[in-house]
């Protein structure tokens, strides 16, 4: 069974509160009383949704089959989340777990100190070939298979599963906080600013 995450985004308000900033769309199958079956009237869209078991073992210690050392360990949902990102994660009930928080600043720190990733997994033997002799990584591989022409190997590389979340974050922080992204000092603005933006996020399987 896979494992998906789930992604809430809170900014920090003039009254030092964390707030909510999601975006929200209508969903179009929804009728009054659909909420006895679980159906809502609004579904969020959110700045992540992609599944990456690489940047989950580095967000969470989830499904971390290369031994990554985690950003931090499990938090929960933060003391003064927004109540509507507490409502969110209420949703999942008992299916919904790992729930943390990081603010765009710590993720930017991490990346910062040039942070490697592990992966680890059954190759084929010309994969393995190439890994072992040419430094040419796999792009495909599995946990396990039957097929006796397989290898395991484990490689090491740098740790560019953040970005795309990231760059993400960057995007809805310049929305909340009005900076330009086409700003000479749009980095440095945005870096100003990053401790009070971040994500809430949980896992499902």
């Amino acid at each position: 069974m896979g494992c998906d995450i789930h992604v809430c985004s809170e900014f920090k308000n003039y009254k030092d509160k964390w707030v909510n900033c999601d975006h929200f769309r209508l969903n179009p199958y929804y009728e009054p009383g659909d909420e006895e079956e679980g159906e809502r009237e609004w579904e969020i869209v959110p700045i992540y949704d992609d599944r990456n078991y690489a940047l989950f073992a580095t967000l969470a210690d989830v499904r971390n089959y290369g031994g990554t050392t985690p950003i931090s360990e499990e938090r929960g949902l933060p003391d003064d989340v927004h109540p509507l990102t507490k409502k969110m994660s209420d949703y999942w009930g008992t299916d919904g777990h790992t729930h943390s928080y990081y603010t765009l600043k710590e993720l930017l720190d991490y990346m910062d100190t040039s942070p490697t990733v592990t992966y680890s997994g059954m190759i084929t033997k010309e994969q393995a070939k190439d890994l072992d002799e040419f430094n040419i990584y796999p792009d495909s591989w599995c946990q396990w298979t039957s097929n006796e022409s397989f290898v395991k190997r484990s490689w090491t590389v740098p740790d560019n599963n953040l970005d795309y979340l990231i760059q993400a974050m960057k995007k809805r922080c310049a929305e909340v906080f009005w900076i330009w992204d086409g700003a000479k000092d749009y980095e440095t603005r945005i870096r100003k600013v990053a401790d009070k933006f971040r994500i809430v996020f949980w896992f499902d399987n």
